[in-house]
């Protein structure tokens, strides 16, 4: 009988000491941020190439993300976002503002930032051409 208890004892405690561990070394909190991807995706080294004669869409998504991404210009003056603001997945207009790049040189660049609501941001270059 004493054996009994000192197995049942035993038992116990073992459960009782792995939740402990287990529930010690857990990390709570909101899951890693996932990349954005943006879409014409340039960098400053490596600007797309836009024709300024049409509009064009700029895309953003993230994996699991429902919120809402913004588009602000950050400089230049050849393009304006449309729609700053979108769901995701994101679908931006932008559209060429006519003035400082009118004859299409490709001398300008414009960039831009897409921010989703946890403010993980990412910048996008775009030259007009």
């Amino acid at each position: 009988m004493s054996f009994r208890l000192a197995a049942l004892g035993l038992l116990l405690l073992a459960g009782g000491c792995a939740h402990r561990i287990c529930c010690d070394t857990y990390t709570y909190g909101p899951p890693a941020f996932q990349p954005m991807s943006v879409s014409p995706m340039g960098t400053a080294a490596n600007p797309v190439n836009k024709p300024i004669s049409q509009s064009f869409t700029m895309t953003a998504s993230e994996a699991n993300y429902t919120g809402n991404f913004t588009a602000a210009r950050v400089q230049g003056s050849c393009w304006i976002v449309q729609n700053p603001t979108a769901a995701a997945p994101a679908t931006f207009t932008l559209t060429a503002t006519g003035q400082s790049c009118a004859s299409g040189q490709g001398f300008e660049i414009d960039s831009f930032q897409i921010t989703d609501s946890f403010g993980q941001s990412v910048t996008t270059y775009i030259r007009s051409t």
